[in-house]
């Protein structure tokens, strides 16, 4: 959040609200058949019948259960409309059309209803005074064979080669290092992506942008490296490390600033000979949240020992 990276660039990442606007659904969608070669938003016949069913199943909710009906049903009702083309998206801040693809709403509906067909099918069920077991084995195979339909189709798709998929993933695992064409960019910091073709040339040490020094024995290893600069004169070292939140550089044991290079990499002004070590150490955010987890699990442990002796003392009286 405090850098410039690929995920909150509008321009990079299409998350503006006339992008999302037009990754909307039409209402249409909800009722398509399935088909392989597109993203399948549709309903299907148990949901769509189970949801047509709400108005008669909502008279017959336990009251105890009836406000968390209508809220699931609110927010289901909520996320969808946020799919569709009526929602302006338009005006909505950044920090909603950062999801990109408003199908992507569908999760939340999906969760929502979940709630909702669940209970109206239970209601259903239990109106059928005979005949019980031949309903719930008519849903049961209406839900299978439908599904098995829409499967059968990706059956018959040949352009897919698995072998092919399973060579490339074992020629990543094996490489010394990655391009950037091999990876998820995303997450890059975004002076990277403008100059990804420096990044993909790069050599996987440091670089002397301005001044001069001389850097000797240097030893790179994952997220540490440590090396000798001689014969310093107001040098700027660029790192061999993408610029995120969390290293920590130090000269002769001080540490010292580090900062975003013009490419994207993670720089330091040094002006002293001596031996310069960079490691990640998190950030501050990092370790908070850290320590928030440890005393959550602590206090969950505490609580279950609590739980457990009241448990056995009421046993034994």
């Amino acid at each position: 959040m405090y850098g410039d990276y690929v995920i909150y660039d509008e321009n990079q990442m299409l998350t503006d609200g006339f992008h999302v606007y037009l990754n909307t659904n039409s209402v249409l969608d909800y009722f398509k058949l399935e088909t392989h070669t597109d993203l399948n938003f549709s309903f299907g016949m148990v949901l769509t019948f189970l949801l047509i069913m709400t108005p008669f199943c909502y008279k017959k909710i336990d009251k105890k259960y009836k406000a968390t009906y209508i809220v699931f049903l609110d927010l289901a009702i909520i996320a969808l409309f946020m799919t569709t083309k009526a929602f302006p998206w338009f005006i909505m801040p950044q920090i909603l059309t950062i999801i990109q693809f408003a199908w992507r709403l569908h999760g939340f509906f999906i969760l929502f209803i979940s709630f909702v067909a669940g209970v109206n099918a239970y209601i259903i069920y239990s109106s059928f005074n005979k005949n019980k077991k031949v309903f719930l084995t008519i849903i049961i195979l209406m839900i299978f064979t439908l599904t098995g339909l829409s499967v059968s189709k990706y059956q018959t798709i040949s352009t897919y080669d698995h072998d092919n998929e399973v060579q490339f993933e074992k020629n990543l695992e094996k490489a010394t290092k990655l391009g950037p064409y091999n990876i998820n960019r995303d997450y890059m910091p975004t002076r990277a992506i403008e100059n990804i073709n420096y990044l993909q040339t790069r050599k996987d040490e440091t670089y002397v942008l301005s001044g001069s020094a001389d850097i000797k024995d240097e030893n790179k290893y994952k997220l540490n490296d440590e090396m000798k600069i001689e014969n310093v004169n107001n040098a700027t070292l660029e790192l061999p490390y993408l610029y995120y939140h969390g290293y920590t550089v130090t000269l002769n044991g001080k540490k010292i600033k580090n900062y975003e290079s013009e490419n994207g990499f993670l720089c330091v002004d040094v002006n002293e000979d001596g031996v310069l070590k960079v490691e990640y150490t998190g950030t501050n955010a990092e370790k908070i949240a850290m320590l928030i987890s440890f005393i959550g699990l602590v206090l969950l442990i505490v609580m279950e020992i609590i739980k457990r002796k009241k448990k056995d003392s009421k046993k034994a009286k």
